[in-house]
């Protein structure tokens, strides 16, 4: 029997191809007998691939969806640089408990040692962010990073370096918005003017705002959207004009007002997004 223990140098010859880690090899009588088993295993192997990939597909249009949704996720990628392995491994355990449905973490690489060019390089190709733990920093480090834009951090507390890996993994979120009603006016009469109309209305609820955002309404359903880009209080122009009152509003680019519209006025508000 021919045995090569851990670390004895071999030299296989005959093969077309490296084997997986972990592969079993064995002997066959010739040639003929060796090239049928390769086969055979080659067409097994094959179908099992299949298989699973059959058994990943989506077997309804809730799971279709779900698979479109999954490989249009956002992923936050980082490397992670480390000052011994027991750090790296509790860091890494800590990065697995952030879980969100809108962003992926995706730790493409954990090491020990000082940030290098060679971190950076990578970093680059696969669209990384660097975080280091302890670790210093080579000489030509930042210069590179700044050259191929990317972000290199350095911590020496874990839960520090947690929340600037949720921060940024935010601020990859597309912003939301929010709309907050602040007042409505009615209108009660149609006034032309040189360029156009204007509406003549009674603040009915909270209060008028120039330049900020309205809705005009017309038998519950909306005609037009636009800012104010006018507002009178009698003969003089106003910023802004409450419930109660009588004032005179135009919408940018529209003169359709009728006698019973509804102009709605509304703030819109960015809203940090969550994960």
């Amino acid at each position: 029997m021919i045995a090569a223990p851990p670390s004895t140098p071999v030299r296989i010859i005959g093969w077309s191809g490296v084997p997986d880690c972990g592969a079993i090899v064995h002997a066959a009588k010739n040639e003929k007998t060796a090239k049928r088993e390769a086969e055979e295993n080659f067409i097994e192997v094959r179908a099992g691939q299949k298989a699973d990939a059959e058994e990943r597909m989506p077997t309804s249009p809730e799971k279709l969806f779900a698979a479109i949704a999954a490989t249009q996720k956002k992923t936050l990628r980082l490397i992670l640089k480390g000052d011994v392995y027991g750090s790296v491994e509790a860091i890494k355990n800590a990065l697995t408990e952030i879980v969100s449905e809108k962003v992926q973490l995706d730790v493409i690489r954990a090491d020990i040692g000082a940030i290098s060019k060679g971190d950076v390089q990578k970093a680059a190709a696969g669209g990384a962010e660097i975080i280091g733990f302890n670790v210093k920093t080579e000489n030509g480090v930042q210069a590179l990073a700044k050259h191929d834009a990317v972000k290199i951090t350095n911590h020496q507390i874990i839960y520090e370096l947690l929340d600037l890996v949720r921060e940024d993994m935010v601020g990859m979120l597309d912003p939301e918005y929010r709309e907050n009603k602040i007042g409505a006016a009615e209108v009660r009469a149609v006034f032309q003017v040189a360029n156009g109309s204007v509406a003549g209305c009674l603040v009915v609820e909270g209060r008028v705002v120039l330049n900020q955002h309205a809705r005009l309404i017309r038998n519950g359903k909306v005609v037009a959207e636009r800012k104010i880009d006018t507002l009178r209080r009698e003969k003089d122009s106003a910023k802004e004009v409450r419930a109660g009152t009588e004032c005179g509003i135009h919408l940018e680019n529209t003169n359709d007002y009728k006698e019973g519209d509804l102009i709605e006025i509304y703030e819109i508000h960015e809203v940090r997004p969550e994960l």
